[in-house]
């Protein structure tokens, strides 16, 4: 008996509901404190115009012999020229562990595809090992260390 007067609650809130929205898309100020504007007799509604007293001016005619001004070609290029890309230098020194450089020593190890679109990989990513290597006497040795 309970699930029954459940079901009938529900259809009965999702008619007028249903109902509701209906009636709000024909009358949106339904809810609201203004009127309705009556746009038949709106102050601004589409009215004829008297026609135009005056005569249009006259356009001039070209005439066969009339001479033809040639304009010299417009030629559109860059304010300034293309920038080319320069060699980045490092600005860190190298990478140290107690006071040992760090360099590659091996080859690169493929680790898998760089892209996978669509289940089809692409491009390859690799990593190299690093080992610690004595820092030479007589390089420098950067900014912070000593």
């Amino acid at each position: 008996m309970v699930k029954q007067l459940v079901v009938l609650a529900s259809l009965l809130v999702g008619t007028g509901s249903a109902g509701m929205a209906m009636y709000l898309q024909n009358n949106p100020l339904a809810f609201s404190k203004k009127e309705r504007v009556n746009l038949n007799t709106y102050l601004y509604s589409a009215r004829t115009l008297p026609p135009a007293t005056a005569p249009a001016p006259d356009t001039p005619v070209a005439e066969p012999d009339a001479q033809i001004i040639e304009l010299p070609p417009v030629v559109v290029t860059r304010a300034q020229p293309a920038l080319r890309p320069r060699a980045v230098t490092p600005s860190v020194a190298p990478a140290t562990i107690e006071g040992k450089e760090l360099t590659p020593c091996s080859e690169f190890r493929e680790l898998g595809p760089t892209h996978v679109d669509d289940g089809v990989p692409s491009g390859t990513q690799g990593v190299r090992e690093l080992c610690a290597v004595p820092r030479e006497r007589g390089t420098a040795a950067g900014p912070g260390t000593t």
